[in-house]
Parts: structure tokens; sequence; C-alpha cells
């Protein structure tokens, strides 16, 4: 089975709850399945973390997480990124391939 598993915050490093959850339901789910992750990234993502989770992902769609300093204006008063137009984005990308 295809599963597109959402997070809002990268599951690595594991530091907190959230991360330590949605990682190890990745390496159980992926014994199994194909596991398609979508997840914000923060200051603390980095290239290693990246390979760690991709050992249980087919494929890995990142983008900034709002509060982070790369998705801020030079002003830094509201996100360069319209989440609308990414949520739409990201429904055409996967809709082939998880639809019922």
């Amino acid at each position: 089975m295809k599963i597109l598993m959402l997070t809002t915050r990268f599951p690595f490093p594991l530091s907190q709850g959230d991360r330590l959850r949605s990682y190890h339901q990745m390496a159980l789910l992926s014994k199994t399945h194909q596991i398609t992750l979508v997840s914000s990234i923060e200051e603390d993502c980095d290239a290693a973390g990246i390979d760690q989770v991709g050992q249980f992902c087919s494929s890995i769609e990142l983008f900034p997480s709002p509060s982070s300093a790369e998705c801020k204006t030079s002003d830094e008063s509201a996100p360069m990124i319209s989440h609308s137009r990414f949520r739409s984005g990201l429904a055409k990308k996967f809709s082939d391939g998880y639809s019922n």
C-alpha cells in the first residue's frame, strides 16, 4: 500500500515526542508499505537527517517551515510561500498515485 505521511516538522533529529513518533511509525510502516513523506523543515534539519529518514521513504518532499528564516520576506513580516498554492500543487502532484 502507498502511504502519504504529512508531518508539521521533519522527524529528525529525534529530540521531541512528535518527531520520535513519526520516525518510529515510518520505520515500522516501511517494512510492508511504500511511504512518501511531506514535511516542513527547520534549521536543525541536515543532510544526515534526511538520509536517516530517507531509508524508510520512497520519496521525501520538503518545504520551509513558516517560522524558518528562509521562508520570510526581507522585512520578515510575512512568509514568501503561499500555503494555498503549495497545497493545490501538492494535491495535484499526488492525486494520481493516492486516489481510490
